[in-house]
């Protein structure tokens, strides 16, 4: 255009110049798409095929492991469990757990197959002790002994759990080797849970003979939870002089407090209950009752010398706590208090405190209220009592003070004096030959014909003491 604003002539020469300057300027940037487009194709098929390689990789892997996962269904077939195994196998070949599991379906009817399978499953991954595990299994099943200790001892070496020291501990007593068994044991036990403690024991009882001192030499000292756990096994299976050996080794730190609460907890449960009996032994009438009731004591004193349950001691022939100045533990030679009522400690009543039981008409027809644990000795008299009042209807009955069995049998009680004044209810008993723990407690019971019980019952005391006649 001219400088007057009107449009220059094609052929002048101010527009041959204009073309001369802007046609290189096109070819070039002609030339600079034209490399771009090859460049960002060079750089978008590869990243493409990428993505279609890596979405069929988990398309196969999602696919792999829906047949993998079908495998832990227990009403499958072995047969069916393997096919969908071979089936997860073709898609991802390179899972190790595939393998494995394979070889653990295939043992018990084609070992040789499973003998592949299994090296096949080290052969992808090393570093799991569980292949190795299968891999030992294998090869004892076909024969192999020296290549299947080999094959266990890596799987105890590469992992960190209870589970392979126990298989290898009896892969040694199967080969007949006691020392590496009770060697390989010691490992075991020095890193199993607290749950793993019947197991181990029982193991260790069947390789001595029931004898429980070699087991009692590879105890570990700094496992508390493990100690009571093993410590209640023996109780249950009536091997009272080893518990007490176990037990004499428990020392438990502040930070385990809670645990050895529970472990407590849980072998006053076991004291509490008929121990097992031994297959082909005939169960003695009293059970050792005499023996197990000290052992309980000495536990629940030893708990509390301890600190980690802070309840008065306890003595045969006494009620501990009776005037309920400690926390109620739930267990135990302390107070436990049923969870079908509401109960309430208050203060404001006596110079101590008063146990507070309310009854809502709601409460099942009968069951304890409160109650608690105690040693007695077989053939001594023994008077119990209890202060209480009734806040509710006058004519109110149904609550009684009795003694119970620990098979949940009433073996005598007395009525308790519903009535608005404090008022003092005794109980004679005489434990019968044989037993020497039963429970105290406050029990309802709903009288025929009347409806259900509402008001409460205050409780200042309960306490017991021996007495020279009936």
């Amino acid at each position: 255009m001219s400088v007057h604003g009107r449009r220059a002539h094609p052929h002048s020469p101010q527009h041959r110049s204009a073309r001369l300057v802007g046609e290189p300027w096109r070819a070039r940037s002609q030339r600079a798409t034209g490399a771009g487009r090859w460049l960002a194709l060079a750089v978008c098929v590869p990243v493409l095929a990428i993505s279609l390689m890596l979405s069929w990789m988990a398309v196969r892997t999602m696919v792999a492991a829906h047949y993998s996962a079908a495998v832990n269904n227990d009403a499958m077939p072995a047969e069916a469990m393997l096919w969908h195994l071979r089936d997860a196998i073709a898609m991802r070949p390179d899972i190790a757990s595939s393998w494995r599991q394979q070889a653990d379906l295939e043992l018990d009817f084609n070992p040789e197959a499973a003998l592949a399978s299994a090296r096949r499953a080290t052969e992808l991954d090393g570093y799991d002790w569980q292949n190795w595990r299968s891999l030992g299994m294998a090869e004892y099943r076909l024969g192999e002994l020296p290549a299947a200790r080999r094959a266990l001892e890596h799987a105890a070496q590469d992992s960190q759990g209870f589970a392979a020291h126990y298989e290898l501990a009896n892969f040694h007593l199967l080969l007949g080797d006691e020392a590496g068994f009770w060697a390989e044991m010691k490992h075991a036990l020095a890193i199993a849970p607290a749950s793993q403690a019947p197991i181990a024991v029982a193991a260790c009882l069947r390789a001595s003979g029931n004898d429980p001192q070699p087991l009692l030499a590879i105890l570990p000292r700094q496992r508390p939870q493990l100690t009571l756990a093993i410590a209640g096994v023996l109780l249950d299976d009536s091997a009272l002089a080893a518990a007490e050996q176990v037990w004499d080794r428990l020392t438990c730190p502040e930070r385990l407090f809670p645990n050895c609460r529970s472990g407590l907890e849980a072998i006053l449960g076991v004291v509490s209950r008929p121990p097992a009996r031994r297959a082909g032994e005939v169960q003695a009438a009293n059970h050792d009752r005499g023996g197990r009731a000290a052992f309980a004591l000495r536990a629940w004193n030893t708990a509390v010398r301890q600190g980690y349950l802070r309840q008065e001691r306890a003595q045969a022939g006494r009620v501990s706590d009776s005037q309920f100045q400690h926390s109620w533990p739930g267990f135990g030679f302390g107070w436990t208090a049923s969870a079908a009522v509401k109960l309430l400690l208050i203060s404001n009543v006596m110079p101590n405190p008063v146990v507070s039981v309310r009854l809502g008409g709601m409460e099942p027809d009968q069951g304890w209220l409160f109650e608690q644990l105690i040693a007695l000795a077989p053939g001594q008299h023994y008077r119990v009592q209890m202060h209480s009042r009734w806040l509710g209807a006058s004519d109110a009955q149904g609550i009684y003070l009795a003694f119970r069995g620990l098979d949940g049998r009433v073996l005598s009680q007395a009525p308790v004096a519903l009535m608005p004044g404090w008022a003092t209810t005794l109980l004679d008993f005489t434990p019968p030959p044989g037993t020497r723990l039963f429970y105290v407690a406050c029990r309802y019971q709903r009288p025929l014909g009347q409806v259900p019980l509402r008001g409460e019952l205050q409780t200042a005391e309960v306490s017991m003491r021996a007495e020279a006649t009936p």
